[in-house]
């Protein structure tokens, strides 16, 4: 056999052994100490993925994701409201037309608990819409002074309103503000409602005697807290929900026409489907 003969068959034996390496090697699963550059970059991604995930507030098994429904009921109370004041005056004959004081008066609606739910719409993992009722009974309070014929001046209960607030919230929460790993999501809203205030008489002629109806208006803060979270099942999360806001009432009972103003913290259950 020729030299020439003997070079070629060994150069068909290497190409043989080349081509048969790369089928076993394309055929067999990489092992740990086979990550191929693009496997080495898709594991490094992984925690970045996650760390942004938790930046924008996205709760775990889905908590908050968008067109997901939240349920929750809640304990309230209703900081006292200035009521404003009048004055009991009927004009003189004199020269001078000065009114003739008989008394001032001036009401404030009492401290009050009350009960509230709502039901939230999740548009996106940052927006969410909302629609509650919040129902309190508030005593009110009326002050007697400056007495024409110097009877001291007193302070007593008079009546007590059941009032109602129907309304519709709109909730933003705030970006990067999750703890225990986007268990907790802390948000600020605002809304506006209808406002519903029943007044009421105790003794032999209890029952309610006339109704005032206006707007109210709300702004605030909270935050839910999910200390339970179930990957399947109709629940996906079960924890508690705590809000703080300020209320102005438009059209509702007081002396002098003015907007009262109250503060109100809430706190109970909230339940995500």
């Amino acid at each position: 056999m020729t030299t020439k003969k003997l070079g070629f068959l060994a150069a068909l034996a290497g190409l043989g052994f080349v081509l048969t390496t790369g089928a076993v090697r394309a055929q067999s699963p990489n092992t740990a100490g086979d990550v191929s550059p693009g496997d080495a970059g898709s594991v490094q991604r992984g925690p970045a993925i996650a760390a942004t995930a938790a930046r924008s507030g996205a709760g775990p098994r889905g908590l908050g994701r968008a067109r997901s429904i939240e349920v929750s009921a809640s304990v309230v109370w209703m900081a006292p409201a200035s009521l404003g004041s009048s004055t009991a005056r009927m004009v003189t004959n004199d020269a001078s037309g000065s009114p003739y004081l008989y008394f001032t008066a001036s009401a404030d609606l009492q401290s009050a608990a009350g009960l509230e739910t709502r039901f939230t719409y999740n548009l996106t993992r940052m927006f969410a819409v909302e629609g509650g009722l919040t129902y309190s009974r508030p005593g009110v309070s009326f002050t007697i002074a400056n007495d024409v014929e110097g009877v001291p001046g007193f302070t007593a209960t008079g009546e007590s309103i059941s009032q109602f607030f129907l309304d519709v919230n709109a909730i933003a929460y705030i970006p990067g503000a999750t703890l225990a790993g986007g268990k907790v999501r802390m948000f600020a809203e605002g809304g506006v409602g209808y406002l519903r205030q029943l007044h009421g008489q105790t003794g032999p002629m209890a029952g309610y005697l006339t109704a005032e109806t206006g707007q109210v208006y709300h702004v605030g803060g909270g935050l839910k807290y999910f200390f339970r979270v179930r990957p399947k099942g109709l629940v996906k999360g079960l924890g508690v929900r705590v809000d703080g806001r300020l209320y102005i009432m438009n059209g509702g009972f007081s002396f002098d026409g003015r907007k009262p103003k109250t503060a109100a913290l809430g706190a109970g259950i909230v339940a995500a489907f």
